[in-house]
């Protein structure tokens, strides 16, 4: 599969081909809100914009890294690691990555072709 860049601004490292259809499933998350947005590609490689969903149900930055994806959902993991970007240019602020034990670790199960993040569960 070829990606076409463009508008494309980064994923993880971890993105899903869905064997069936050939499509490519992805995510970014990141410091700075919406802290997790979900993507796809289609069969060339396209990046489909108009498609993003911004999951604004993350209450602040966790560590997702990796997802799932089944024939009809995409599973997201939201666990007690959890990033602190203030940290970054706070002098002696600590590691901006950090465990949060009052974070209590969730799944989000979003329908794979989603258009928002309320039909996550």
């Amino acid at each position: 599969m070829r990606l076409r860049m463009g508008s494309f601004h980064g994923e993880t490292a971890h993105p899903k081909k869905d064997p069936s259809t050939g499509e490519l499933f992805s995510f970014q998350y990141g410091p700075v809100p919406p802290f997790l947005t979900y993507f796809r590609f289609d069969t060339v490689g396209k990046y489909k914009t108009w498609e993003d969903v911004p999951i604004f149900l993350l209450a602040q930055p966790s560590m997702v890294h990796d997802s799932a994806i089944t024939e009809w959902f995409a599973i997201f993991r939201d666990i007690q690691i959890m990033m602190k970007p203030i940290y970054m240019v706070v002098p002696g602020g600590g590691s901006p990555i950090g465990s949060d034990q009052g974070n209590v670790p969730r799944l989000g199960i979003l329908p794979k072709y989603a258009w928002a993040d309320a039909e996550m569960r």
